[in-house]
């Protein structure tokens, strides 16, 4: 029981970083308007894998999600099917941005093309509504499509906990 416990969490983990790190790949090129190529893209995925695999092996996501649905009176499960996501891709955004700005940009100061100085927090915040949005549409697909699939793989069921 408790390694298949294990190896559904493995699993639901990959499952949904793979798909993340896949949108994530292609969102992040767009969001200065650039043209999605196929080194923007394996960059994008693989920094996003790595970074949604470790946030969602360390962060315990489920108990976050239904804290905050409880929080917010979401009591049915179409209601916290909504609601969880919310967190989810909050928390996903923060981190993804923070890494894929430190790692493109650095944390100094730059000068625009226009002679302003831009500092990290602005490269930082620039394209986070945006992200988000597209964060929380993916982990809304995401989440039960990655539940379902790391339940037939490893056929744990929530009567095994």
């Amino acid at each position: 029981m408790k390694k298949r416990k294990i190896a559904f969490g493995i699993v639901l983990n990959i499952l949904f970083s793979v798909i993340m790190a896949a949108v994530m790949g292609l969102a992040a090129a767009s969001i200065d308007g650039q043209s999605v190529t196929w080194e923007s893209f394996a960059f994008g995925f693989g920094v996003g894998f790595v970074i949604n695999f470790v946030v969602s092996s360390i962060v315990p996501l489920q108990k976050i999600g239904q804290g905050f649905s409880r929080a917010l009176g979401a009591t049915s499960v179409v209601a916290q099917h909504f609601v969880q996501p919310l967190i989810w891709a909050t928390i996903f955004v923060l981190i993804l941005i923070f890494c894929f700005t430190a790692i493109q940009t650095g944390f100094g100061n730059l000068e625009s093309t226009h002679g302003t100085v831009v500092t990290f927090m602005d490269r930082y915040l620039s394209g986070l509504g945006f992200i988000w949005l597209i964060a929380y549409v993916a982990v809304l697909f995401t989440m039960p499509f990655s539940f379902w699939a790391a339940r037939k793989i490893t056929g744990f069921s929530s009567q095994d906990t």
